[in-house]
């Protein structure tokens, strides 16, 4: 689901929550204040907001379609490739989820063009610029000469369905901000 429904969808739930919450004394369960509209409302928000299990996924358990349908239910926007080889989130950022060969990592990247005419010294302190500013996420220049981020969630041991969305939306929403925070330059397309 895209970012912008996903914050429709909370809009909705906590307007709805508001009134249930401020029903009249006696008034009963909101099923019963208005039948039938409100339980398919119950059926609709019980849908969109089911909590993420906590489950562990481990290298043993962990394939592409348990993150792909990992990501699915916290309603973030992914397509699993052709090949099923990785996972293409699209947020506010664009960015390719894959498991390790030996499905003990789970590895995120993500790539920002960058100008060509940006000599490769002011692409590799863009790099280092970033790499001092954010201990969470790396930044390094790929053969191309864009600019690359990744992370990676280590799996031994066992990790939370929960942690795993939430480490991906932390990568997701701090790649933007060290690219306008750090680009001093103007170098990044």
């Amino acid at each position: 689901m895209p970012a912008k429904d996903a914050e429709k969808l909370d809009a909705f739930t906590a307007a709805l929550s508001e009134v249930v919450n401020h029903l009249p004394a006696g008034a009963g369960a909101a099923t019963e204040f208005v039948p039938g509209v409100t339980t398919a409302l119950q059926d609709v928000i019980h849908h969109y907001t089911r909590p993420l299990s906590n489950e562990f996924v481990t290298p043993e358990n962990v394939s592409i379609e348990l993150i792909r349908d990992v990501f699915d239910a916290a309603m973030m926007e992914v397509t699993l490739d052709e090949e099923k080889k990785f996972i293409r989130i699209k947020e506010d950022v664009v960015a390719r989820c894959t498991l390790s060969e030996s499905k003990e990592r789970v590895m995120l990247v993500a790539y920002y063009g960058i100008k060509e005419e940006a000599q490769r010294i002011d692409r590799l302190e863009l790099a280092n610029r970033i790499n001092d500013q954010y201990v969470l996420i790396r930044a390094s220049i790929d053969d191309d000469g864009d600019l690359q981020f990744d992370y990676c969630l280590v799996l031994k041991g066992g990790v939370s369905k929960k942690h795993i969305v939430q480490a991906t939306r932390v990568f997701l929403m701090l790649v933007p901000k060290a690219v306008s925070e750090c680009d001093e330059d103007g170098i990044v397309d």
